[in-house]
Order: structure tokens, then C-alpha cells, then sequence
């Protein structure tokens, strides 16, 4: 009887490991320190968190054409956006570059401060930024307000 009892007490066990254990390894989706390296890339933007707190798709305004913001390790920022007539891009922003202070991403243009925002969340793949106030940018003039941006890269 002993034995069945350690028997059973070792298969429990063995499945008491959950799958999200498994999960949290997962390259893609698991939280990544925000570095200078780690947000270098071109990330396109997939989804607008409007002023209501909604999550909303972005809207691209060229159909074949997707908006985007190269980040590079010597802290230079681009940013892109296409518009409708002939797709040609409308809104190429070489900025002065930004900076990190801890989870606080700041954009910099003739001197000043032009994007100020938190990453919420950072991934291999995935980059969440979020403003402390609501903001309205003639970039995303598809949309009335923007609380953040939730960007992609593949």
C-alpha cells in the first residue's frame, strides 16, 4: 500500500509543472530588459492604444505600404509614414536621436524633447510604449487621440 501511495505521489508530481512554465521561455513573447540593443531595429506599427484606453489596429494609409520606426544601437531614431496619393512617404522624421532613462524613451528634435514615453512592454518582437497623457499627432490623424503605439517587427 506504501508503495502505491509513493507511486502515485510521484506521478502527481511529475505533472504538477505547469505549461506556463514553459511558455515564459518562449524568445517571442517573454519580456526582454530595455537596452539600446534590444530596441534596435525597424519596428512597424500594429496597434494604436487610443485615448479611451482601446487598442484599435493601426490603419495604413498605403495599401502595400506599412508605417515604420528604424531604431539603431548609436541612438538614432527614423520614422516613417506612407500616404495615399502614390504612396510615397510623407513623413520622413531624421531626429536628433533619443535616449533611455530606465523605461522612459525620449525622442529629441532641434534640441527638444519630442517624444516622451514609457515602454511597457518589450519582446524580441513585440514593443509596447505608452504616454503618461493623451496625445494628439498629425502622424495618426486617422485616429483622434493617442494614449501609445504597440509596434512589431518579423
Amino acid at each position: 500500500m506504501k508503495k502505491i501511495i509513493l507511486l502515485l505521489a510521484v506521478v502527481a508530481l511529475s505533472f504538477s509543472c505547469s505549461k506556463n512554465d514553459e511558455e515564459t521561455n518562449d524568445p517571442i513573447t517573454s519580456p526582454v530588459q530595455v537596452s539600446y540593443a534590444s530596441l534596435a531595429g525597424k519596428w512597424y506599427f500594429s496597434s494604436i492604444i487610443n485615448g479611451d484606453n482601446q487598442t484599435v489596429t493601426f490603419q495604413e494609409r498605403c495599401e502595400g505600404k506599412r508605417d515604420y520606426v528604424i531604431l539603431t544601437t548609436t541612438q538614432e531614431i527614423y520614422e516613417y509614414h506612407f500616404g495615399s496619393d502614390n504612396c510615397q512617404p510623407f513623413n520622413e522624421n531624421p531626429s536628433n536621436g533619443y535616449y533611455l532613462v530606465g523605461q522612459n524613451f525620449k525622442g529629441i528634435i532641434g534640441g527638444g524633447v519630442f517624444l516622451d514615453a514609457k515602454v511597457t512592454f518589450l519582446s524580441q518582437n513585440v514593443l509596447k510604449i505608452e504616454y503618461d497623457n493623451v496625445k494628439n499627432y498629425t502622424d495618426f490623424s486617422q485616429y483622434n487621440s493617442v494614449k501609445g503605439a504597440i509596434l512589431t517587427r518579423f
